[in-house]
């Protein structure tokens, strides 16, 4: 008697691509429906729509390689990269806040790292930006390459990088985007300077909101008072800082309130499209600050630290 042989499921192909990743929007769900909060800013208005967090913080095909004929292929950043790198994190994340957890050891400092890292580079206003920044042909974008061009051209070859990328079709300038976007989300310097810092998780009594480029940062990474801050929960920041009395300060502002409401407000400020929150009392702040100071293109905006 034959054995019936039950179909393989095909491999999901991930089209919705989370910049703001599940498990960090899952700690705003309300337990009572497991929704959030999502706040965006419609004209002069700012609207108010709640949904679980695998229905929002996300753009079709946002890392998509789109002249790429294979489907897998077309979603390889998505897969196998921050699919990857979030998992990880997720992983990381829950043992870094455990009370028993003292001391960071090497695979959590890499998982997370890694992950700061990618905040950097993954919401849809730096994509957009980098997208752009492949199709440029201006000459002198090409001068610090132009000598390794010459080197390694062969006698079919365009004569010069800027040839090159003017006579360019779509495919080429999709794969120097994803090779580009690649190398930053492996950048060796900017994990080893996130690796250096210390790292503390410090709780607010304010409820804390999320945007869409949720890291917050001062002074990049290699001043005395710099600093990086990312919200974990809606009663709760990760820190990471350069000395310790940066750290002592910031949870001296947590406790008096402070440092909540000017984190709030710079996540708006800072916002692509959304603000994430638990509760709906947000409002009245957002219609002032959200989408209020996008940074320039290619920069990020400094916070400096909240005064008393």
């Amino acid at each position: 008697m034959s054995k019936s042989v039950m179909p393989r499921r095909a491999m999901s192909i991930p089209r919705r691509h989370h910049h703001n990743p599940i498990f960090l929007l899952q700690r705003w769900a309300d337990p009572a429906d497991g929704k959030i909060c999502v706040f965006r800013r419609l004209k002069r208005k700012v609207v108010m729509n709640r949904y679980t967090p695998r229905s929002t913080g996300y753009e079709q095909d946002l890392y998509a390689v789109m002249s790429r004929s294979d489907p897998a292929a077309r979603q390889d950043i998505e897969l196998n990269y921050l699919q990857r790198i979030d998992n990880n994190a997720a992983r990381a994340l829950a043992r870094i806040e455990s009370p028993e957890y003292e001391d960071v050891d090497r695979t959590d400092s890499e998982a997370w790292g890694d992950f700061l890292l990618s905040l950097y580079f993954r919401n849809p206003r730096s994509v957009t930006y980098l997208r752009e920044l492949v199709a440029q042909t201006d000459p002198e974008r090409f001068a610090d390459f132009e000598s390794e061009y010459q080197t390694r051209r062969r006698p079919e070859d365009p004569p010069n990088l800027a040839t090159l990328f003017e006579t360019a079709d779509q495919s080429f300038r999709d794969e120097a985007w994803a090779s580009l976007f690649i190398r930053m989300l492996r950048s060796q310097r900017m994990a080893a300077q996130i690796s250096q810092m210390r790292w503390a998780v410090i709780r607010s009594e304010v409820e804390i909101v999320v945007g869409d480029d949720p890291l917050l940062h001062s002074n990049g990474m290699n001043q005395h008072d710099s600093y990086l801050a990312l919200p974990i929960g809606p009663d709760r920041y990760f820190i990471a800082a350069n000395n310790q009395e940066t750290i002592n300060y910031l949870g001296q502002e947590a406790a008096a309130g402070r440092l909540a409401r000017a984190f709030n407000r710079a996540q708006a400020d800072q916002a692509v499209k959304r603000v994430f929150a638990l509760k709906a009392t947000h409002k009245l702040m957002l219609r002032k600050h959200l989408c209020a100071k996008p940074p320039a293109k290619g920069h990020r905006q400094s916070w400096l630290l909240p005064k008393a």
